[in-house]
């Protein structure tokens, strides 16, 4: 029996609250992992084994909008994954965002072997990846497509606060040191510390 959410009214009888009532702590049982109306498991300290979202047609969800410093979770498509996402909706000190927590891609980008970019529940940013220099400089484009687009980086829209890179490599010098020759919110050119050497390396960057 389905949840029945709006009883029991003033003038059920209770030869049909009754049922409804017992149907209701079924499907509650149920949420929990467990099918037993009278499972000793639906306590406080228990908690949820499950719990389903449906997906939401809006962000945040149509007709159900947050109050104000609210925190609140929901399922909603997400235009760079191309996926149904986790979202969480917080207030932080840039105002009221949405953040898909569950987002992520792996493949390629503009100027990348590889690259992988994924949200943290912050709201923070996190990309990275493997790229090799051409002529001992390389620069990767942030905020290019590839594959359909379906590992569509969303982009850092107001700071990096670090990039890393390192050299994959076991001679030990220290003419071979990547660094970071310039970055953008959209680029960033990589570069060996001396020398012009085709080199491959690591890379990641984090932002908001």
């Amino acid at each position: 029996m389905a949840y029945i959410y709006n009883i029991p009214q003033a003038t059920d009888q209770l030869s049909v609250s009754q049922g409804q009532i017992l149907g209701n702590f079924t499907a509650l049982g149920a949420i929990a992992g467990n099918a037993s109306n009278s499972s000793a498991s639906l306590n406080a300290t228990a908690g949820f084994n499950w719990v389903y979202l449906p997906h939401q047609g809006a962000t945040p969800p149509a007709g159900s909008a947050f109050a104000a410093g609210e925190v609140a979770l929901y399922s909603a498509n997400n235009a760079a994954t191309t996926f149904n996402e986790l979202y969480i909706n917080k207030t932080t000190s840039a105002g009221v965002v949405q953040i898909p927590v569950t987002a992520y891609a792996n493949g390629a980008i503009a100027g990348n072997t590889a690259v992988s970019w994924s949200y943290l529940p912050s709201g923070m940013l996190m990309i990275g990846g493997q790229n090799t220099t051409v002529g001992g400089t390389v620069t990767v484009t942030l905020n290019a497509t590839a594959n359909g687009g379906l590992n569509s980086f969303p982009g850092f829209a107001s700071f990096i606060s670090y990039i890393t890179c390192i050299r994959i490599d076991n001679s030990g010098s220290s003419t071979t040191v990547m660094r970071v020759r310039a970055f953008t919110l959209n680029t960033i050119t990589f570069g060996l510390a001396n020398g012009a050497t085709d080199s491959t390396f690591f890379w990641s960057a984090f932002g908001i």
